[in-house]
């Protein structure tokens, strides 16, 4: 079995492990699969409260006056002398449960990541990189600094789309580096580790060179419980409208097949600051040909990593972030099989004493490339089938 292992930094001088104490715990890092965009990563935790020392009213207890929200926690697990970060970020609440003659006393807390202390920060006008001519990532780094990110936990690429001059109007800074993802084409979230990543469509690209992880339901590779497929048209746009030059002017691209097929399905990059024409149509050229059909996709897939389960499955599942490439292949009846070449985009964690699952969340991104001299190139373009980055 992982061990798990679950720290509360109460304060700058103590940090406390409740390892021993969990009864549960519960991790989710969800991503929106239609609009291409990482939401906060949020969770839960219970422990048992055996000596009292949690009831925030004991004015006895060591932590009296302590458990309050926004402290740091880090869930990690140990697993074959390797230690897996997979969830580090901030309480949000705590709800604590007196013992009642059958069950123990418990503490339940409940947290978010990165991005959701992003979300409740607002800015204005930004100190460093507002001007016109930088490129979005240099912008999203800038509005870490004005929100008061730790920056020695970040990992922000430049990005490669210049974009217009900061407005200085007033919003969150999550919503002000969404505009910078939506103008890159890119990704922003933060990572099981905490950090917050800011990746370009380059290094988007790049990563597909990456080695994968390789799944498979015929006993070979890394086995899974379960696989989620789905044929639908919600992931469908056959009309994109992408605006530039602070929204004043904008493309419209269509596929007139997939209209007369699936009817007008309008899509709108409104929220961006591309300064050039050239970058908002290519960015169109890539949407219209990605979306314009249904795909059979794979939502996801589910791993039992609880002990006694094949090691490679139990290390892969806890290995698992965003970004990482996968590849599952699903045997159907007969002799046909179906291998998807996806990405990792959100994971779901549950974990009792007893029994811990991965649910990985998986995604086609809408940028696939072709990496010369790539390690491992399976899960990058294909001729003829895919679209090229720009």
């Amino acid at each position: 079995m992982p061990t798990l292992n679950t720290n509360i930094k109460l304060s700058s001088s103590l940090t406390v492990n409740v390892s021993t104490l969990v009864l549960n715990a519960y991790i989710d890092q969800p991503f929106d699969r239609v609009n291409d965009i990482f939401l906060t990563g949020t969770g839960s935790l219970t422990f048992a409260d055996y000596s009292g020392n949690w009831n925030p009213q004991n004015t006895s207890s060591p932590y009296y006056g302590l458990l309050v929200p926004m402290v740091p926690i880090t869930l990690t697990a140990d697993y074959a002398s390797t230690n897996y970060t997979m969830f580090k970020g901030f309480i949000k609440s705590w709800t604590y449960k007196p013992a009642n003659g059958v069950e123990v006393a418990s503490m339940t807390v409940t947290f978010i990541d990165g991005l959701g202390i992003l979300a409740e920060v607002y800015i204005d006008t930004l100190t460093y990189y507002s001007g016109a001519g930088w490129t979005s990532g240099t912008r999203a780094y800038g509005i870490l600094i004005e929100s008061g990110w730790d920056l020695t936990q970040q990992l922000v690429y430049s990005g490669a789309t210049y974009v217009q001059a900061d407005p200085g109007t007033r919003r969150t800074a999550l919503q002000a580096i969404q505009t910078m993802e939506n103008s890159e084409l890119g990704a922003a979230y933060c990572d099981s580790r905490g950090y917050f990543t800011f990746l370009g469509r380059n290094e988007i690209a790049q990563l597909s060179s990456r080695t994968p992880f390789l799944f498979n339901d015929d006993g070979t590779n890394i086995s899974y419980q379960d696989v989620a497929f789905k044929y639908d048209t919600d992931f469908i746009y056959n009309l994109i409208y992408v605006y530039f030059n602070s929204g004043a002017s904008y493309y419209t691209l269509g596929n007139s097949a997939s209209i007369s097929q699936y009817f007008e399905r309008a899509f709108y990059r409104q929220d961006n600051l591309i300064t050039y024409a050239d970058d908002a149509l290519q960015q169109g050229y890539v949407l219209i040909a990605g979306r314009a059909q249904p795909i059979l996709r794979i939502e996801s897939i589910t791993l039992d990593i609880t002990d006694g389960q094949p090691a490679n499955r139990i290390a892969a599942g806890l290995y698992m972030d965003r970004y990482q490439p996968i590849q599952v292949t699903r045997n159907v009846p007969g002799t046909s099989s179906i291998t998807k070449n996806l990405i990792c985009c959100g994971l779901t964690y549950t974990i009792t004493p007893t029994k811990w699952t991965v649910k990985i969340q998986t995604v086609e991104p809408d940028i696939a490339s072709f990496v010369l001299d790539g390690t491992y190139p399976l899960a990058g373009g294909i001729l003829d089938t895919n679209q090229l980055s720009y």
